[in-house]
């Protein structure tokens, strides 16, 4: 379930922003298990077994931080509580570890998530932005 609805969240990222190349699913388990050493992913299944959403966290050190670095709720499970279900299960743990806030990253051309983060009392402080070298190199020879 981990690649499945991971490369399908990547996907999504993917296609909202052609700068986000698309990963194959070894690639995706590669970068969740990479980013996981001091975290874990709750994963959303039905009772027959199909996973629906999926929630990345890990303890931020400084300043002590629950970060949520991804998150998918597939379409038709949305809007029913899965993802505040999620989030409610990584609190304590949380808590338990020193983290005296939450953080969350979420793609900018993405108005789902914007909705639903802001929605949730988060609101941006940094924006991350990119370009391609070549491009950078050009804009600095002008």
């Amino acid at each position: 379930p981990l690649t499945v609805l991971g490369r399908a969240n990547q996907l999504v990222h993917a296609r909202l922003d052609p700068r986000i190349p698309a990963l194959g699913p070894d690639e995706v388990r590669r970068s969740y298990l990479s980013h996981l050493t001091h975290g874990f992913v709750v994963i959303a299944e039905q009772e027959d077994g199909e996973a629906f959403g999926l929630l990345a966290a890990r303890l931020q050190q400084e300043p002590p931080l629950l970060h949520l670095f991804d998150a998918f709720v597939a379409r038709s499970k949305r809007r029913q509580g899965v993802l505040r279900a999620m989030i409610a299960l990584t609190l304590p743990w949380a808590q338990t570890s020193g983290a005296t806030g939450v953080a969350v990253d979420w793609l900018a051309t993405n108005p789902v998530s914007s909705e639903v983060w802001v929605e949730l009392g988060f609101a941006p402080i940094f924006v991350t932005a990119r370009c391609t070298l070549d491009g950078l190199r050009a804009k600095l020879r002008e």
